[in-house]
């Protein structure tokens, strides 16, 4: 199910590729961890330069839900760019953040210039499109351990760097991987803990390590 040749294991070239386009035209603004970041959506396009953010919804409670986790060279607003539309959901870094602020004429100059670009800006709406289908399909079919093991192999595939034997990436707070999910902190943490203890993950220095793939995805993926 992960780690294959998938257009999301193929999407860091999508990302470097949009770094090399779009840099030189990118308004760089610096982004603290945990500050909204605002912007007329249907009018600017933003490129994650450098950092970590979280697109989320919430309801009129204040309840969250995360939509996607995006990191260096990741568009943000693709479709609203090109709808014309300002769709109502939160960018927050995670971490300290550099985004780049593409401005409408700039943008269209360049595809314009290099027609290629709608290519690689579509696979980046379909990675996305990906994400949130796959978040509903764990929702219909899985309990809450199948959940969550899909989520950490699903980030594994997207922001994973292969150390050795394992898998490791930027660590998710548990209430984080919560919102993603839709379910509560203590959930998250009792099945963490649960795989820890089963030497199927590790935690070590801020980093998720994926120690047996193999055994997430047969005991909790595949017996669903």
């Amino acid at each position: 199910m992960y780690w294959q040749n998938s257009l999301l294991n193929e999407y860091n070239d999508v990302r470097k590729f949009q770094l090399d386009v779009f840099s030189d035209i990118a308004f760089k603004r610096n982004c603290a961890k945990n500050q909204p970041i605002t912007f007329t959506k249907y009018d600017r396009l933003l490129i994650i330069m450098e950092g970590r953010v979280k697109i989320s919804i919430a309801n009129e409670n204040g309840v969250e839900k995360i939509l996607y986790i995006l990191s260096d060279g990741d568009l943000i607003g693709e479709i609203d760019f090109f709808n014309k539309i300002n769709h109502d959901y939160e960018v927050i870094p995670l971490v300290d953040t550099v985004i780049g602020v593409l401005e409408r004429k700039d943008v269209m100059a360049k595809i314009e210039a290099n027609p290629i670009i709608y290519e690689h800006i579509i696979k980046s709406i379909i990675r996305k499109y990906q994400i949130t289908s796959s978040q509903l399909t764990d929702n219909v079919f899985m309990d809450s351990d199948g959940k969550i093991a899909s989520v950490l192999l699903r980030i594994a595939e997207q922001e994973g760097e292969t150390v050795g034997e394992h898998v490791e990436y930027f660590y998710l707070k548990h209430q984080d991987i919560a919102d993603l999910l839709g379910c509560s902190r203590v959930t998250v943490s009792r099945a963490i803990n649960k795989f820890k203890c089963e030497g199927i993950i590790n935690v070590k220095d801020h980093k998720m390590m994926i120690l047996d793939k193999e055994k997430l995805e047969k005991k909790y993926i595949e017996r669903l």
